[in-house]
């Protein structure tokens, strides 16, 4: 816009002198008397000053000095919010959203998320997105997330999910063929929303340019991130450009909703689950009626659909490695509720190793991950093994991706371009396979405890045929024993036991690393592992060029043959023993080399140790904040830039290492009943404390997707200013 003030700025400047100089005379001589009056009148009248309240105190008088409150956030104008229409869809009552196929093709880049504000129109808990994709999609992943409203734009991050979406090959559409996109049904952590309150759906992609539907408008506007290479959602929303555009097709609904008890001004508070009317909680959204493949227990022809379509239960596969014989590329697999106790041997099918796009094996849209379930409680078998273990004659399947299920024992690979996303409960070995990702999945519990009685693990040593806790029957660890291009990111890595009962097979950690090149573990979290969270020890082969980074590093349990075979055994966080080595280096025969340890932020129980002789060249810490009992400095490695909490022996070790006596996190406790809080806390030392910005230091985002100051300096640890808490 221009200079509002330049049209009186000329008029007064067009005047002739003599006019111009009476005006300035007569604006004094105003001014002055205005001046006068008010002061008259100030001396002559009390003015009433409003009761201040104090914490902890009642009303005081009015002598106390008046202060400002800082001004609520505008509301959003009416025309700025699309209102949800009232009614059903899939999985159950709308409470937020779009139902209906928006005639506009919106887009998003990769890494760059789009926010449309939408009100509530009844109160429940969501479980799931819904989010209308585009034929012409180009990204390979979808995520999305619920935002609150802060001025009229995303405030702070409710819930988020990730899927997979398939990408069909570039093509021109007529025009009668423009609408052959998909719903597809993002899992989210279930979150209450408040009928009559402002939310933003805000949609993300990576991989390509997302595609999806939203309508032109001249008023309202969709704004996106300010960061254009997110990774994940930040947890709380910085505006970037926006775009002319109004409403998405997208929507939550929830099985159980009401709209009892809230206010449809948008302020009016709810009651827990349960009040109101809502008994608490919500269904999984109904299965999506398309794929081109089927699986089910009851199996059938496993016959493939050209175009995605209905089940026919008839034409159903009966198991994983059916339906990947099947599949052609870039075809999803849906996978009907059950439980799928035979085990799942993807072998290698030459058609699929050079697809562009991956087979997707998931649970049918709609559907939780508990509700579908490999692995037998009663054998000693891998639940999917991409491997032929009997006789090595077969490679395993590549090109694909397994989602949204749950895994009972292990996932066992030694293949191509796999992914693993929302899978809950395995352990994983991974064995000269190439392109691996892990991403976003709850891996533990998992039990080893091999002094059971009956039973043998899958190398052959005694093994029990299931954990003495029914929930949990695997009884291995995470290994990853020969890989190249390797990547943990996102997950929550927990509670992987041993009872120490055979010197060969067991092991300790929860992830062990025997052999690799170019791995990456970003953005996860680990508690109560048996001793370490990550054991490196070159072991198989040499371990070169893994980084470690964004990381949360809660205590373990500690006490090296401290569980019994009841598990009840097992030692508490605090109760002593040897919990505080999360990442350690182990013994060292061909080398371990080229490790970066970055920006992890490590309870104050916990930190970096070496048990082993030595190591090779290139192992860097930079950036973390490690725990009072974090150990000497080890030798061989370097250090600069880590914030070492005090009251034990760690650091300073190396250039710009520093000690704090303040508790960096918004919370700890060495973990415990309640998890700590690892997020950074505000006005501590850790804020701009790293400030080289060579590439060891040029992390640009943190465990939740906030941005790190491109230029430097960086905060220390896991999470980045933006995310600080009191």
């Amino acid at each position: 816009m221009g200079d509002v003030k330049k049209p009186v700025r000329d008029a007064f400047n067009g005047m002739k002198p003599g006019l111009k100089g009476r005006m300035r005379r007569s604006r004094f001589v105003l001014v002055a008397f205005l001046s006068l009056a008010i002061a008259v009148w100030a001396s002559t009248v009390t003015i009433a000053k409003p009761d201040l309240l104090i914490a902890g105190s009642s009303g005081q008088s009015a002598s106390h000095t008046l202060t400002h409150k800082r001004p609520s956030p505008p509301r959003c104008p009416g025309w700025a919010v699309t209102r949800t229409t009232p009614g059903q869809a899939d999985g159950g009552s709308m409470v937020l959203g779009m139902h209906r196929i928006l005639p506009n093709v919106g887009e998003a880049p990769s890494g760059v998320a789009r926010g449309f504000a939408f009100s509530a129109v009844s109160t429940g808990d969501i479980s799931a997105v819904h989010v209308y994709v585009d034929a012409r999609n180009r990204a390979h992943k979808l995520m999305v997330a619920v935002y609150s409203n802060s001025g009229c734009r995303p405030g702070s991050r409710l819930t988020r999910g990730s899927l997979a979406v398939p990408v069909r090959a570039a093509r021109r559409h007529p025009p009668a063929a423009r609408g052959a996109g998909a719903w597809r049904v993002v899992n989210v952590r279930s979150t209450h929303l408040v009928s009559g309150r402002t939310y933003w759906l805000v949609v993300l992609g990576s991989g390509g340019m997302l595609r999806f539907r939203d309508q032109r408008a001249r008023r309202c506007t969709s704004p996106a991130s300010a960061n254009r290479h997110l990774k994940a959602f930040p947890k709380s929303w910085k505006s970037g450009a926006t775009s002319r555009a109004c409403g998405v097709s997208a929507y939550v609904a929830a099985r159980f909703a009401s709209t009892l008890g809230t206010s449809p001004g948008g302020g009016g508070g709810s009651g827990p689950p349960g009040v109101g009317g809502s008994p608490g909680g919500s269904a999984p959204p109904a299965a999506s009626p398309y794929a081109n493949l089927w699986v089910s227990t009851q199996g059938g022809s496993c016959t493939r659909q050209a175009t995605p379509g209905l089940e026919i239960p008839s034409q159903d596969c009966g198991s994983l490695s059916a339906a990947y014989q099947a599949a052609a590329c870039g075809d999803v697999v849906n996978i009907v509720a059950g439980a799928y106790t035979a085990q799942q041997n993807l072998l290698d099918k030459p058609a699929l190793d050079g697809c562009a796009n991956p087979v997707i094996f998931e649970a049918a849209a709609g559907l939780f991950p508990s509700q579908v379930v490999f692995g037998d409680p009663h054998a000693s078998n891998n639940s999917i093994d991409a491997y032929d273990l009997c006789c090595g004659n077969h490679p395993g399947a590549s090109n694909w991706l397994l989602q949204n299920v749950t895994v009972l024992d292990d996932i066992y690979l030694s293949a191509n371009n796999v992914t693993i996303n929302n899978v809950d409960g395995p352990a994983i070995y991974i064995g000269g396979a190439t392109n691996v990702t892990v991403e976003n999945s709850n891996l533990g519990p998992c039990y080893n405890l091999i002094s059971l009685s009956s039973g043998t693990n899958n190398n052959g040593s005694p093994a029990p045929s299931h954990s003495p806790n029914p929930s949990v029957r695997c009884n291995s660890n995470i290994k990853i024993a020969g890989g190249t291009n390797i990547t943990f990111r996102n997950n929550v890595i927990h509670d992987f036991l041993d009872d120490d009962s055979n010197g060969a097979y067991d092991h300790f950690e929860c992830m062990f690393i025997a052999e690799v090149s170019n791995m990456t573990i970003d953005g996860n979290k680990f508690y109560d592992c048996q001793i370490y969270s990550i054991f490196l020890q070159d072991f198989a082969g040499p371990i070169n060029g893994v980084t470690i980074q964004n990381n949360w590093f809660w205590a373990n349990q500690g006490g090296m043959g401290g569980c019994t075979s009841d598990v009840t055994g097992c030692p508490a966080e605090n109760a002593g023993g040897s919990n505080e080595d999360a990442v350690t280096f182990g013994a060292s025969d061909t080398g371990i080399s080229n490790v970066l340890i970055r920006y992890n932020s490590f309870d104050p129980c916990c930190g970096v140790a070496q048990e082993g002789s030595r190591l090779g060249s290139g192992v860097r810490l930079v950036g973390n904040i490690l725990g009072p009992a974090a150990g000497t400095c080890i030798s061989g490695a370097s250090y600069a830039y880590n914030l070492f909490q005090a009251g034990g022996d760690g650091g300073p070790c190396g250039t710009g290492d520093a000690t704090t006596s303040t508790n960096p996190f918004v919370s700890t406790g060495k973990s415990g009943t309640v998890a700590d809080d690892l997020h950074l806390r505000c006005g501590t030392s850790a804020q701009n404390f790293v400030t080289p910005n060579t590439s060891d230091y040029q992390l640009g985002y943190d465990i939740d997707g906030n941005a790190r100051n491109s230029g430097g300096p960086r905060d220390a640890g896991a999470s980045a200013e933006a995310s600080c808490g009191t």
